[in-house]
């Protein structure tokens, strides 16, 4: 199932048709979904951090309550960190224009991303 803002964020944005300058813009808005999921579910303040690094490092380093075990919280921290200098990077400093196939596959990987941290989200 794809998660709720990204339906209500990308989808539209795809609707205008097959053109890649939409793909590009439905990844990085993506991105921003998944960098303002990683600040709500560890409760950090928008203001507080300014880098996708900084928050990741924030949000997975060793002062980390969402996992307390440390290799899994490592393990995290790599992922997202990649994701963020990899993937987001790219779409945030330039425009990629990528393939349909392409956009369709970083918009399910930024899927399967924010439900891992939902799973991670403290229940009251």
């Amino acid at each position: 199932t794809l998660d709720q803002q990204l339906k209500e964020r990308c989808l539209p944005i795809l609707g205008a048709g097959n053109d890649s300058k939409h793909w590009d813009n439905a990844c990085r808005t993506a991105f921003l979904i998944l960098e303002e999921r990683l600040r709500s579910v560890s409760s950090l303040p928008a203001s507080e951090i300014n880098t996708s690094e900084t928050l990741v490092n924030k949000v997975f380093g060793g002062c980390s309550t969402l996992i307390t075990d440390e290799k899994k919280r490592t393990s995290y921290r790599n992922l997202y960190s990649g994701v963020f200098t990899t993937f987001r990077n790219q779409y945030s400093h330039r425009f990629v224009d990528p393939s349909p196939e392409d956009g369709g596959a970083i918009i399910t990987f930024v899927n399967l991303l924010l439900k891992m941290l939902e799973d991670l989200r403290p229940r009251p």
